[in-house]
C-alpha cells in the first residue's frame, strides 16, 4: 500500500509540473518552441489581467452590480497569482522540487536496517492521510469551479463565463460567443485548477517532511528503553544525527523554494475575501455561489497555514522527544553526541514567510480577523 500511495502522490507532483508547462508535449529541437511552450499558460493569465482590468474600469458603467465588482477583482488577483505561482514553483523551483521528490522517493524504497520499518509505517500513515485529504480538497473544489463558472454565465446573460468582454470583438460578430465562451472557459479552468494544484503540490511536499521528522522521532524513542540506550545508543545516535541533518537540508530548500508562494497566495487570498464579502449586504438566492466561493478561500488559506503548522510541531516534537530518553545510561560519549543532537534539534523546521512569519494556525486566525475588518471598513466607506 505504501508504494501505492507514494506512486499515486508521485503521480499528482508529475502531473502538476508537467501539464501547465506542456512538457507533456514532445520536445522541439527549436529552442524557441519549447519556450513558447513555458510562455503559453503566463500568456492567459496576462489576457485575463488585461480583459478584467478593462472590464472593471471601463467596460462597467457603475458599480451597482456588487456581484460583477467583487468576481472581477477576485479575477484579476487570481491571474497575478497564477502567472507568478507558474514562475516561481514550475519554472525557477521545479528541479528544486524534483529533486527533493527523488530523496523521498530513494528514502522509501531503502532497505535500512535500522530505519526501514519504523520509516515504512510512519510514511504509511502520512501518505495515506495525504492521498485522502489530496482527493477531499481537488473534487470537491473543482465541484465548486464548475458551479462557480455555470453561476457567471448565468449572471452575465449567457456569453461571459469571467464577466468581461473581449476588447475589439463587436457583439454583432460571429466570432462573439464563442471566443467568449470558449476562451474564457479555458482562461478560468486552466487559472482555477493551477491554483488548487499548487496548494496540493505544498501540502503534498509538507507531508513528505513531516513523514521523516516524524520517524526521527520515533527512532529517538528507542532511547528510553535501558537495554537498547545500553547496547545500540552509539549506532541510533549516529542515524539520528544523519536522518536528522539530511531531512532539514531538504526541508529549508523546501521552505526557500515557497515562502515567495506563500506570501503572494495568503496576500491574493486577502483580496479574494474581501471582494467576494463586501456583498454580502444581504442574504438571499443569489448569494448561495459567493458564500460557497468564501468558503472555498477559507479552506485554501486553512490548508495553507495549517499544514505549515503540521511541519512546526512535527520538529519540535522530534526536539521534545530528546529530553525523554535515558540519556544516565549512556557513556560519556553518547552523551556528549546527545547534547550536540539536542543543540541542533533547537532549529526547528518551520515555513516562513515575509509579512506573515511563521506559517501556522494563526496566522489562519489573523487572515480572517484582518479580512473581516477590511471589509467592514470597506461597508463604512462606500455604503
Amino acid at each position: 500500500m505504501l508504494l501505492e500511495y507514494h506512486a499515486e502522490l508521485r503521480g499528482i507532483i508529475s502531473f502538476y509540473l508537467k501539464f501547465w508547462s506542456l512538457d507533456f508535449l514532445s520536445k522541439s529541437k527549436w529552442k524557441i518552441l519549447n519556450i513558447a511552450k513555458l510562455l503559453i499558460f503566463p500568456l492567459g493569465t496576462v489576457i485575463l489581467l488585461y480583459c478584467s482590468i478593462w472590464h472593471l474600469f471601463f467596460e462597467m458603467s457603475d458599480y451597482s452590480d456588487l456581484i460583477d465588482v467583487s468576481f472581477t477583482i477576485a479575477f484579476i488577483a487570481a491571474g497575478f497569482q497564477s502567472n507568478l505561482v507558474y514562475w516561481i514553483i514550475n519554472v525557477y523551483n521545479k528541479k528544486k522540487i524534483m529533486d527533493i521528490f527523488r530523496y523521498f522517493d530513494f528514502l522509501i524504497n531503502s532497505d535500512d536496517s535500522l530505519f526501514s520499518d519504523i520509516r515504512k509505517k510512519q510514511y504509511l500513515k502520512n501518505l495515506n492521510q495525504t492521498v485522502t485529504i489530496a482527493r477531499m480538497f481537488l473534487i470537491p473544489v473543482t465541484i465548486v469551479s464548475v458551479i462557480i463558472a455555470m453561476f457567471d454565465i448565468y449572471h452575465s446573460e449567457f456569453h461571459m463565463p469571467l464577466l468581461f468582454h473581449f476588447p475589439g470583438i463587436p457583439i454583432d460578430s460571429i466570432l462573439f460567443y464563442p471566443i467568449n465562451i470558449i476562451v474564457q472557459l479555458v482562461l478560468y479552468f486552466t487559472c482555477s485548477e493551477f491554483l488548487v494544484w499548487s496548494d496540493t503540490i505544498i501540502m503534498i511536499c509538507i507531508m513528505y517532511c513531516d513523514a521523516e521528522l516524524r520517524t526521527i522521532k520515533n527512532l529517538v524513542s528507542l532511547l528510553e528503553d535501558e537495554e537498547i540506550v545500553q547496547t545500540k545508543s552509539g549506532l541510533l545516535l549516529r542515524g539520528i544525527y544523519e536522518a536528522h541533518r539530511d531531512i532539514d537540508k531538504q526541508a529549508r530548500i523546501l521552505t526557500e523554494s515557497f515562502w515567495h508562494v506563500y506570501f503572494i497566495k495568503l496576500i491574493t487570498i486577502m483580496i479574494y475575501l474581501c471582494s467576494i464579502m463586501f456583498v454580502f449586504q444581504s442574504f438571499d438566492a443569489s448569494l448561495i455561489v459567493p458564500f460557497n466561493a468564501s468558503v472555498v478561500m477559507i479552506t485554501q488559506i486553512f490548508i495553507l497555514c495549517y499544514f505549515g503548522q503540521i511541519i512546526w510541531n512535527s520538529s519540535e516534537v522530534a526536539s521534545d522527544a530528546l529530553y525523554m530518553t535515558k540519556w544516565y545510561e549512556m557513556t560519556t560519549g553518547d552523551k556528549k553526541h546527545l547534547f550536540m543532537l539536542m543543540i541542533n534539534f533547537q532549529n526547528s523546521i518551520k515555513i516562513e514567510s515575509f509579512g506573515f512569519g511563521v506559517i501556522s494556525i494563526y496566522t489562519f486566525v489573523q487572515i480572517l480577523k484582518a479580512s473581516v475588518s477590511y471589509v467592514t471598513i470597506l461597508y463604512t466607506v462606500f455604503m
